[in-house]
């Protein structure tokens, strides 16, 4: 299933990634993830947060507007 529609980025793709990301920034930087219109966001920010439950969560060093 794709979850940025913008860059064509799936679950699977950002899964894998999270498991090897130290961040949410390194993740949405080594996907393309939610980099367009950041409507994934919370679904990018979800999977992060499943694929690696041991980090704490990491923010965004910015507010979303939508």
């Amino acid at each position: 299933m794709y979850v940025c529609v913008c860059n064509a980025v799936t679950e699977h793709e950002i899964f894998k990634q999270a498991v090897e990301s130290e961040s949410l920034n390194h993740l949405i930087f080594a996907t393309g993830a939610s980099c367009f219109c950041g409507k994934c966001i919370e679904e990018v920010e979800k999977i992060y947060q499943r694929a690696s439950p041991n980090n704490q969560k990491n923010p965004l060093p910015f507010k979303i507007i939508s």
